[in-house]
């Protein structure tokens, strides 16, 4: 990551745009009491820590050109609200992978705290971005969105020929999060270009 980086900083000196589309789904088998302590940690490691350790070095360069769109690839499966009514849940149970998801999205909600004027901030020492101001001295938000999408069940390598949509469609919520306007939303989760609840 950090090569990676330093490699773009030197040859655009900027990120607009982040997509953190990386998964794997586990064990897709496992229940709760199925479910393995090194299978679910292995598939948080890169549902959930991979991009929140890419956030954190990509996020003070998008702080320094005050212009950012964070999008990660969640599933509705990780969705807590969802669950409980959740029919598919009962035919393909991957508890490993929903925990995984769960995880992204509080990433996402903390990063948009993060962000946010008045949000939770790096304790002292450690020195936060210096919040942009106006005229009258009041922080205002940086010009940076994150949202958390579930781009629905895709014929793509994880989802299979069978599954409902192409990748194609499959991508319109992420390009349309990662190319919001200005006074877009950020701190959401979103599938079809509509509002999930987390």
């Amino acid at each position: 990551i950090t090569k990676a980086l330093e490699h773009i900083k030197s040859v655009y000196s900027r990120i607009d745009i982040l997509v953190n589309n990386a998964g794997v789904i586990g064990n897709p088998d496992a229940s709760i009491m199925q479910a393995s302590v090194k299978g679910t940690l292995e598939t948080i490691q890169v549902n959930a820590l991979g991009p929140m350790k890419i956030i954190q070095q990509v996020l003070p360069l998008m702080l320094s050109h005050n212009y950012g769109r964070i999008v990660n690839i969640s599933s509705i499966s990780g969705s807590i609200g969802n669950m409980l009514h959740d029919q598919l849940y009962r035919e393909f149970p991957e508890c490993e992978y929903r925990i995984s998801k769960c995880a992204l999205n509080m990433v996402t909600v903390a990063f948009e705290d993060y962000i946010r004027p008045g949000g939770i901030r790096d304790p002292p020492p450690s020195t936060p971005p210096s919040p942009i101001t106006t005229e009258s001295n009041k922080p205002i938000r940086p010009n940076i969105l994150i949202n958390a999408a579930c781009p629905g069940f895709a014929k793509t390598r994880m989802g299979g020929e069978n599954a409902e949509i192409t990748a194609e469609e499959a991508a319109d919520t992420p390009v349309w999060l990662a190319t919001l306007p200005d006074d877009g939303p950020s701190g959401k989760f979103w599938r079809y270009r509509k509002e999930l609840e987390w």
